[in-house]
């Protein structure tokens, strides 16, 4: 705690900390409401879950995306990223009825270009403000602060579309992204650009995907991380059988359970930084991924103590496994490859979440949850062990690619 109040007192980290919290805080409640303008337009699920997709879909063009961290300052990426973000959204204002609908979700593939930009940008500029032993302090942080919006931001879009409609969410996203691309102008930071002749953008791309591959820890720690949180978007399809089926208790109370799940996730980001610095961020990832198969054990039970504990160590493994993978990547990775190589990254760890919902869904069909949690038990528990088993080395911070 004596590291992160250090940090925020430098002024710098205040301000990057501030425009984080704006651009979270507009997007989190951009997207939970958007689905509900759908559904409410439409009054379909399909359509209204087709907006969160929207969000989504850009993330498999990430390799290529990032090319545009590397080529320009990281800073100036954000404040233009979160900049365009106001004429992006402004199209919402007209949705009127059903026949716009189609505006919504243009408008979320443009959110979702911003996401893939903004998430490889900000760790990468983060590079630039820290020394390396503290970017995993201000990793954990970053991620208390990330899923601490989560339980506030969906409430204050849903609440605000339920008094003025979409429209007024627009326009409060709207004035976030402005206000961060503020708080981004403000960091005062010296930039270093490679000077190298530029190759075409598909062989930059070419070249973060084949640095990517090659590298062994980033594979070991990518991989494995990608194949729990696949399995980490089977929990909500698995938690309504839990709690009607093994708790016995009305669907409201899987709103406690999902509460239970975001405070282990801040205890967890809270921890992080402790058991990095004593076994590195290998061992800290592993660690993530065996604390959170251990929560869904728990969970398996269907007995009301063990539940509520399995969902707080649930929560608690994943940014665990998310700051161990993220803090190598920073440190690891020569700057000039650095934005290609986290908006992959990225892609990799975050997308398998939707795409697990979606498994999760079709399963719960043919499964009890209980089997269902066995299985994200078993997988979470072998990625972790394996990776424990491969003994792989801390991060050793890097400046170009000529001293990887």
């Amino acid at each position: 705690m004596r590291d992160i109040l250090r940090l925020l007192r430098v002024s710098n980290i205040r301000r990057y900390l501030g425009g984080l919290v704006l651009s979270l805080f507009g997007s989190t409640s951009l997207t939970i409401a958007s689905g509900i303008w759908v559904k409410t337009l439409t009054g379909s699920n399909s359509l209204a879950a087709l907006a969160t997709f929207c969000a989504w879909l850009p993330q498999l063009f990430a390799p290529a995306i990032g090319v545009i961290v590397d080529r320009a300052c990281r800073r100036t990426v954000l404040i233009s990223t979160n900049l365009a973000m106001v004429p992006v959204l402004a199209p919402l204002i007209l949705v009127q009825d059903e026949s716009r609908i189609w505006l919504i979700y243009l408008v979320m593939l443009g959110y979702g270009v911003s996401f893939t930009l903004i998430g490889a940008a900000e760790p990468a500029l983060l590079t630039a403000l820290l020394d390396p032993e503290d970017l995993g302090r201000l990793n954990s942080l970053r991620m208390f602060l990330q899923e601490g919006m989560k339980l506030v931001a969906p409430l204050a879009g849903a609440g605000l579309f339920a008094l003025s409609g979409g429209g007024a969410v627009a326009g409060l996203a709207m004035g976030c992204f402005a206000s961060a691309a503020l708080c981004t102008s403000l960091i005062k930071v010296t930039e270093t650009t490679s000077t190298a002749a530029r190759a075409s953008w598909f062989a930059e791309t070419v070249a973060g995907l084949r640095y990517l591959r090659s590298h062994r820890t980033i594979r070991s720690l990518v991989l494995p991380c990608s194949l729990v949180m696949l399995v980490f978007g089977f929990v909500e399809a698995g938690a309504y059988g839990l709690v009607s089926d093994g708790l016995h208790r009305p669907p409201e109370f899987l709103g406690t359970i999902m509460a239970l799940s975001g405070a282990g996730t801040l205890i967890g980001s809270m921890l992080a930084p402790w058991i990095m610095r004593r076994r590195g961020e290998p061992a800290l990832t592993a660690i993530g991924m065996l604390v959170f198969a251990f929560g869904v054990l728990l969970l398996s039970t269907g007995s009301m103590a063990p539940v509520v504990a399995g969902a707080v160590v649930h929560g608690a493994g994943v940014p665990l496994l998310i700051v161990g993978v993220l803090t190598y990547i920073q440190k690891a990775v020569a700057p000039e490859m650095l934005g290609r190589v986290l908006a992959t990254s990225n892609a990799l760890l975050f997308s398998p979440v939707t795409f697990g919902i979606a498994a999760g869904a079709g399963l719960v069909a043919v499964l009890s949850y209980r089997n269902l949690f066995w299985i994200m038990a078993a997988i979470g528990l072998s990625a972790g062990l394996w990776l424990l088993t491969r003994r792989l080395p801390a991060a050793t911070p890097v400046t170009s690619l000529e001293t990887t």
